[in-house]
């Protein structure tokens, strides 16, 4: 079985191996990995981060904006899957000719 460190995700196949492993009860054993001892303990205090007067409102009406831009998107996506039906349509009834 394949070691899965920082390479993406696991195939469907290592994930079955896994879990197969794991009901067969001959799951590897994993030891806990060692904490390293820390010296210094220093506490890190954040800056406290003051907003301006118009932050709420500005993402307000950013938001309120951007809502009228896109409210036309749902009647695109609707056209697009119309035409990608007929599409899919003209296509089979090619198919089925052949």
């Amino acid at each position: 079985m394949s070691k899965n460190r920082g390479q993406g995700p696991m195939t469907p196949q290592s994930v079955s191996t896994l879990v197969r492993a794991h009901l067969s009860g001959h799951a590897p054993v994993r030891r806990a990995l060692p904490v390293p001892l820390q010296d210094d303990v220093d506490t890190c205090v954040e800056p406290e981060i003051e907003l301006d007067s118009g932050y709420y409102e500005r993402g307000t009406a950013a938001r309120s904006r951007d809502h009228k831009v896109l409210e036309d998107l749902t009647d695109v996506f609707d056209e697009i899957e119309a035409r990608t039906d007929a599409l899919l349509q003209d296509l089979m009834g090619m198919l089925e000719g052949l």
